[in-house]
């Protein structure tokens, strides 16, 4: 069980896409699409810390801290095929997730999707 990760991952999906929430916002913003996992797809929302249900654990304040934070607990799930989603600041630390995999030559996301952000 990882407190980044919601809902708790079933390990019987064929892939699956985990979101990245805007600045100050957390998991709830995906609640919607969390109904939507299905066997073929399971959507996972990431939880920073000093959001939601972790608003006792203490902020990460750098963008490195939370995407080294945020690719440890990915990568405790890279057993099916992934993607990434963020919107705004989401959408940041989706990408540098995406290459920080990149750089530890570990398996990348097959997708980056991002909205409400200017490329790097």
């Amino acid at each position: 069980m990882s407190a980044w990760i919601m809902p708790e991952i079933k390990n019987s999906a064929r892939g699956r896409l985990f979101c990245f929430p805007f600045a100050g916002g957390g998991a709830s913003a995906y609640r919607n699409w969390l109904s939507e996992s299905s066997d073929d797809l399971e959507i996972i929302a990431i939880q920073p810390p000093g959001r939601e249900n972790r608003m006792g654990d203490r902020p990460l304040e750098s963008m490195d801290d939370i995407v080294s934070e945020a690719v440890r607990e990915i990568m405790k799930f890279g057993d099916c095929p992934f993607s990434f989603f963020g919107h705004s600041l989401g959408a940041r630390v989706a990408f540098e997730c995406a290459r920080r995999l990149r750089q530890l030559n570990c398996p990348l996301p097959e997708h980056l999707f991002v909205s409400g952000s200017r490329p790097p």
